[in-house]
């Protein structure tokens, strides 16, 4: 059974916009950000509020009207562009990496799931064509936040870019030497997600990931004598 989950636009929008807005680093430039937009209005009605001080509305011709609508669109356009310019920017960096990703898909069948995504290139430029696949067997632990919608996959797993550039080679990676995979789950029927890949992943892989399993120190001497005994 092949099931491709669809993507919806709305859900990925709310569910992206909430997760930046509570990232520290975004909300302290995010103050910035306004500080600039701020400028920008304060310029642009300044400039009329002096022409009105200087010489009284009735006497004012057309021409100068025209003139200084064009002087305080300029002033107030300047700060308003370095504020959408710093947005985009920080918005590119501390939203990373869902603000990277583009045109999302989800498939699951009988033995794993896979997820893409239109990625940046090298060229950084959204033409990368990413695949991530994961077999059922090979996954350590699987998790989707509530909070947030973020589902995180923790296994044995393959990363393939497919476009131009040097990225256009298959590359196998493995967990958790390579960091965890996240995306966001802005897919339709969230619940028969969880409820399918449960029913395929091993007993206790779903849920919060708890790090690796520490074995105390007479689990671990009791292994290492099975080992020389075997060897």
């Amino acid at each position: 059974m092949n099931t491709n989950y669809p993507f919806i636009k709305s859900k990925r929008k709310e569910y992206y916009s909430k997760w930046l807005n509570n990232h520290e680093k975004w909300k302290k430039r995010k103050i910035i950000v306004a500080i600039f937009y701020v400028v920008a209005a304060a310029v642009f009605i300044a400039v009329w509020v002096y022409l009105l001080l200087v010489e009284p509305f009735p006497y004012v011709t057309i021409n100068e009207i025209l003139l200084v609508l064009l002087a305080s669109t300029f002033c107030g356009m300047i700060p308003w562009f370095i504020g959408i310019a710093l947005s985009m920017r920080w918005k590119s960096k501390y939203g990373a990496p869902f603000s990277h990703m583009r045109k999302e898909f989800l498939l699951v069948d009988e033995k794993g799931l896979e997820f893409g995504y239109i990625g940046k290139d090298w060229k950084w430029e959204f033409h990368q064509r990413i695949i991530y696949r994961i077999e059922y067997d090979s996954i350590i632990n699987i998790d989707i936040d509530r909070d947030f919608h973020i589902c995180t996959i923790r296994g044995y797993a393959s990363l393939t870019p497919h476009g131009e550039g040097p990225l256009q080679e298959n590359s196998s990676v493995e967990f958790p030497s390579w960091p965890p995979f996240y995306f966001l789950f802005s897919f339709d029927d969230q619940d028969g997600f969880e409820q399918y890949v449960k029913g395929k992943v091993y007993p206790g892989v779903w849920g919060k990931y708890k790090g690796p399993i520490e074995l105390n120190s007479d689990v671990q001497s009791t292994l290492r004598g099975l080992l020389l005994y075997l060897d």
